[in-house]
């Protein structure tokens, strides 16, 4: 494709066709500065096709690309997150089976569909306009390795979420921006060791150039967010990825994990803690989260069945918080009974299910809970991840500066301040028990499920590590939603906390590459599109296996096939 540029915007214009990306809702959901679709130019290596730029001009596509780590139009968020990951993580559903602008879903297991390829769709979009930055700021046309350092953060970032959900990625031609294939896919063991390098040099780069916040406003804009002006956030948000990394591969490989954990936690400036915030896009209060409109204008997802059920047993108040209760009777597609009237209880769907096309918010799934916390932050990094995965750090012995009882009860805590809730913390945290409750899906009464969940929250020293990592995800769970990738990720790593599976004769049928109670490993490739045709080779290649969604991604060595005495998967993450 052909790239251009506009001066009057200061912004490197990248475009990938609309077609496809665009799941419900108003065409005209455009971000400033969108980009159109340009003619083919020719046929070649792209990789050299940028050449170096004004300042001017690398600082507003610097600015511009960091806003679109994660795409929060709602559009995008859609293709993004709420059609795949979202659903992965048990948070979410989608509730209706055909859309305006996208294919059907008629359940989320479904293949192939184009929705699989969102989170890689939509992040692509971000990488052009960090090419002249992780390029060219540190010349001596520009002097500026601070905006490398930025660049290869959100780089970083962003390809990290990108290797776990897929297994493989092309690290060194996305950011050059080679898109002829084959491209060269990395296995991913060598992406961590390449993000971690480019995290480290970032680190290094910005405790020697210190930008001031007058320097850091001119790539975060005026409004705020991000570090709010603060290199040392910047830093804080790089280490915050090293440690989240450390604790994905714990199980491949223990003794580099707790290597880069401690490091991180020997740098003076350390993590994001609660006193510097969450790392996040501006806040004026007034900005709308797009999972307002994806649910409540669109009624195209609702609360998930593994998120009300959980919430449920521990009796957390943020349930109220941040969904709805159902919006109108819900009546039994068999037979048409009113199973509860309108108003009455917070209800989700649960993953995997059958879905259909829905009537607004009055009919069938449409009647369930609806996201509703319409001014949440719109956030890239929380606090509470850290809390916890420093708390899982110190459960096995790590040094990380305090206790995993102290770190998981300040999760838990900074959790309920954070939602505005901290008053109802003393209580929550001396559960010693979940309540009995069972998932019920009063829509289609054959995806009942009894619930899962059986720790409690209170820490007890004397449980096994396994009971208290299990409190630690499943509470870290609880926290840091609205986060998907992370949980589904954690999710798949350590096997908490306990998701439903998806109904059996709902299961992934392309390949039997997974059963229900595995669930999904990874987003396989499109082996449809032309283009990924021609790569393929290269990314079985680099997975060592097939390009099939019941692979598991390098640092997942977990065997899931051991089951217990219920058929459920059996977690062994202290082998």
């Amino acid at each position: 494709m052909k790239k251009i540029y506009k001066k009057a915007t200061n912004i490197l214009l990248f475009s990938f066709i609309l077609v496809g990306y665009i799941s419900c809702g108003p065409k005209a959901d455009l971000l400033e500065n969108q980009v159109l679709p340009e003619p083919e130019e020719g046929t070649g290596d792209d990789s050299n096709s940028f050449g170096d730029v004004p300042t001017e001009n690398l600082e507003g596509q610097l600015q511009s690309g960091i806003s679109l780590a994660i795409d929060f139009s709602p559009h995008k968020y859609q293709y993004q997150r709420s059609n795949s990951v979202d659903v992965f993580s048990g948070y979410f559903s989608v509730s209706n089976s055909d859309f305006q602008y996208g294919g059907r879903l008629p359940y989320i297991y479904y293949y192939p569909n184009t929705y699989y390829q969102g989170p890689l769709g939509e992040s692509m979009k971000l990488f052009p306009y960090l090419y002249h930055a992780y390029h060219f700021a540190a010349n001596e046309n520009h002097g500026l390795p601070e905006w490398k350092a930025l660049a290869q953060i959100i780089y970083g970032y962003s390809m990290q979420e990108l290797v776990d959900f897929y297994g493989v990625m092309p690290y060194d031609d996305y950011r050059k921006k080679k898109e002829t294939p084959p491209l060269n896919y990395y296995d991913g063991r060598t992406c961590y060791e390449m993000i971690l390098n480019d995290l480290s040099e970032a680190v290094a780069t910005l405790k020697e150039r210190r930008p001031t916040a007058d320097q850091l406003r001119r790539i975060e804009g005026d409004r705020g967010g991000y570090s709010d002006g603060s290199w040392e956030k910047w830093v804080k948000f790089a280490n915050s990825i090293r440690l989240r990394m450390a604790m994905n591969m714990i199980n491949a490989d223990i003794a580099w994990a707790q290597e880069i954990a401690e490091e991180v936690m020997a740098d003076p400036l350390g993590v994001l803690l609660e006193s510097d915030g969450d790392f996040k896009l501006p806040d004026d209060g007034q900005t709308e989260h797009p999972l307002y409109m994806i649910s409540m204008t669109w009624n195209d997802c609702r609360l998930g069945g593994a998120l009300e059920n959980i919430l449920k047993r521990y009796e957390n108040p943020l349930l109220s918080k941040w969904f709805g209760t159902n919006s109108a009777a819900i009546k039994a597609k068999e037979g048409g009974a009113i199973m509860l009237n309108a108003n009455k209880d917070f209800v989700g769907i649960r993953n995997g299910v059958q879905l259909y096309a829905n009537s607004g918010n009055t009919s069938g799934y449409g009647t369930f809970s609806a996201f509703k916390d319409r001014y949440m932050p719109r956030t890239y990094f929380k606090v509470v991840e850290n809390l916890f995965n420093l708390s899982e750090a110190a459960l096995r012995g790590w040094s990380v500066g305090s206790t995993a009882q102290d770190y998981y009860e300040r999760g838990i805590k900074y959790a309920f301040d954070s939602n505005g809730m901290g008053g109802e913390y003393d209580s929550y945290i001396k559960k010693k028990k979940v309540k009995e409750v069972d998932y019920i899906d009063y829509y289609v009464p054959e995806n009942n499920i009894a619930g899962r969940v059986t720790v409690g929250v209170a820490w007890d020293d004397d449980d096994a590590n396994e009971v208290k990592l299990e409190k630690i995800i499943t509470q870290k769970y609880i926290a840091n939603f609205p986060m998907s990738a992370e949980a589904w990720t954690t999710f798949r790593r350590t096997g908490y906390p306990r998701l439903f599976p998806a109904p059996e004769k709902y299961a992934w049928t392309y390949d039997n590459s997974f059963d229900v109670e595995t669930q999904i490993r990874r987003i396989p490739f499109d082996e449809v599109d032309s283009n990924d045709q021609a790569n393929i080779p290269g990314i079985e290649a680099a997975l060592g296996a097939k390009n099939a969604a019941g692979t598991q991604v390098w640092w997942d060595t977990t065997d899931w096939t051991v089951r217990d005495e219920n058929g459920w998967p059996v977690p062994n993450n202290f082998k």
